[in-house]
């Protein structure tokens, strides 16, 4: 009895040393965020997912929506897009550049998280101008949307890309060119869903 005792001291006694010799784990490096967006209305809009029961992006997701203009393509706006189901000008599809959030998140968005919405939206008008030959008359009339406004488009899904930065909707003047934006899509690594009836619109997961 008395030699298991000792023994049981002595493995208490390397456990203690070795615990005391091993290193500490580093801290964890704290979130990087977009230093053009104030902190606070950062973490504003990711309680808007949690609202939601959404997956939280990162602090590091969100970027100035400053950067959500091209000039490479056209944007539906007040002066060019009204909706035959609502009266005057739609609140619910208008946009101004990729981001197409309610006008309080106009300097914040998901531009670049898993990713680059601007870039894959670039890659879509090169092919176009690449096929067509010139400037395209293409038109986006969706991109990012904060989670409050995605819920209130009827039809909308609950799960949107849109919400993520993983989606833009494309709008061509006909038939023939709606065609085409899907299969530019396509060649940019993208994944088309033809929506709207008629010739409708191309809407493009990334």
């Amino acid at each position: 009895m008395i030699v298991k005792k000792i023994l049981k001291m002595l493995l208490m006694g390397i456990s203690i040393v070795i615990l005391i010799g091993s290193e500490c784990p580093e801290p964890e490096p704290p979130e990087t965020y977009d230093p053009d967006l104030p902190l606070e209305h950062i973490d504003e809009l990711r309680d808007e997912y949690s609202t939601y029961s959404l997956t939280v992006p990162p602090r590091s997701a969100f970027s100035a929506g400053t950067r959500a203009y091209s000039a490479n393509y056209q944007f539906w706006t007040a002066d060019h897009l009204t909706c035959p189901t609502c009266p005057g000008i739609c609140t619910y599809c208008r946009g101004t550049g990729l981001n197409t959030s309610d006008p309080y998140w106009a300097i914040i968005a998901i531009l670049d998280w898993e990713v680059e919405l601007g870039v894959k939206a670039d890659q879509v008008n090169d092919e176009l101008t690449s096929e067509w030959s010139g400037n395209v008359p293409i038109w986006i009339t969706s991109a990012y949307r904060n989670p409050a406004r995605n819920m209130r488009i009827p039809g909308h899904s609950p799960t949107s890309n849109h919400m993520f930065g993983h989606a833009i909707d494309f709008d061509g003047e006909s038939p023939a060119e709606n065609d085409m934006i899907r299969d530019a899509v396509s060649e940019a690594g993208g994944n088309p869903v033809p929506e709207g009836g008629g010739y409708g619109w191309i809407h493009a997961n990334f």
